[in-house]
Parts: structure tokens; sequence; C-alpha cells
């Protein structure tokens, strides 16, 4: 479907808030790459969770060296999903439970780390075609990015999500232990010192709390329509 040019399109926004679901979908119908940018930062943590016991008070100097034996990798599986590989493995679905997610809140935190990521986000956004998410894509690594949209949704809906992706998953946790989990996670999102979450002065606010994964799809649709001036 040719609907823009090419272009790089950030999304940023709350944890769970749906962004890496409307990313993928996005990306699907305009046939560009899509990038789930947390996913890169999960990695790393399932990487320093194998290494080592200790992340909290973990010495600059290991992590340097441990960054250098990192090769972190997309490929595309059957259904169009770019899936991460870390050293030539296929860790989509151990990055996914909630050790590691603890593990990266801690490690995302980082300068170091930061700055690797940041490298990697880059260079694959360097030939444009690409959507991109996570909480800082439109205002550190793509702050000149095309078309930037931050998505927001009711806490109570997010965590709900969450729990619902987290037992689809197999994993059993009680709802209100993620709905904790979340308001601990926006709060460290918002006042971290590197790269806090906030809306880019250019991005448009989705609030998907009552739309359908159909329904926000297509209301971003229609406003890249509306930046690029595009009729069917």
């Amino acid at each position: 479907m040719k609907l823009i040019p090419d272009i790089i399109i950030a999304i940023d926004g709350y944890s769970s808030s749906g962004k890496s679901t409307l990313a993928f979908d996005l990306a699907k119908i305009l046939n560009y790459n899509h990038y789930n940018s947390g996913s890169i930062y999960r990695a790393i943590a399932y990487y320093f969770y194998k290494q080592t016991n200790n992340v909290i008070n973990i010495d600059e100097n290991i992590i340097l060296t441990n960054l250098q034996n990192i090769k972190i990798e997309f490929k595309k599986n059957n259904q169009g999903k770019n899936l991460i590989y870390l050293n030539n493995k296929n860790i989509e679905e151990e990055i996914k439970k909630p050790e590691i997610a603890l593990i990266t809140s801690i490690l995302s935190k980082n300068v170091i780390i930061r700055n690797f990521v940041l490298k990697i986000q880059r260079e694959l956004g360097k030939n444009k075609r690409i959507t991109m998410d996570g909480r800082d894509i439109g205002t550190v690594v793509f702050p000149n990015a095309e078309f930037k949209l931050f998505v927001i949704a009711d806490i109570e809906v997010r965590a709900y999500r969450r729990w619902l992706e987290l037992k689809q998953n197999g994993i059993e946790i009680d709802y209100k232990r993620v709905l904790k989990e979340l308001e601990n996670r926006d709060l460290e999102d918002k006042t971290r010192e590197i790269a806090p979450l906030k809306k880019a002065n250019d991005a448009i606010v989705l609030d998907n709390t009552n739309m359908t994964r159909e329904q926000q799809l297509l209301w971003t649709i229609n406003e890249l329509k509306k930046r690029f001036q595009y009729e069917d």
C-alpha cells in the first residue's frame, strides 16, 4: 500500500499502551520494518541476567566488557514480525519473563547501555522506512522523525492488557501486582535523569483507552493522510 514517502515513524508512550502493536500493524500495511526498542534493552538485560546475579551495583568496566560480547539483530518470521536475536539466538520469548522486565528497568537507566542501544537504533533507521516504538524515540533517538505519536491509555486498561498478555504466554500473575508494577514503571520512566518519558513537541497524542486494535490503526492512517495530504 503506497500511502506516504520513505520516512521514520516514531511511536512513544507508556508501558502496555499498545504502541508496539500499533507500530507492527502500521509497518505491515506500509511495507515498513518495525522495531521494538524495548526488546533491545530486554535482550541486554537477558544477557546480563545470564552472566551475573547482581545488576544493581554492577561495575561500569564490567558493563563495557560485556557489551563488546553482545550482538543484537532482528530477523523476520513468516508473519513478517521482526524477532530479536542475541548472539544468533532467538530470545523473543525469553525476554518476556517478569524477571527480565525488572532487570531491564534497572539497566536502562545506565548511560553506557543507553548509548550502546542508541547506536543500534539509529543504525536500524539509517535507510528510513521504519516504525520504531519506545519511550524516547521521538525525543532522543530520532528527534527529526517525520511522523511522531505519543500513545496513552488509562492505567487500569494498560494493566489489564499486560495481565492478559502474560496470561496468554503462560505466565500466571495477579492483576493487582501488574497494576502496581505499571504504576512504579510510569514513575520511573517519567522521572529518570536520562531520556525521561515525555511527549515530543511535534508529536500527536493518541489516547486508545476505548479503541480496538483496528480502530487505533485506522486513526493513525487518517492522521498520516492528513499530514502528507494523501487521498485514496
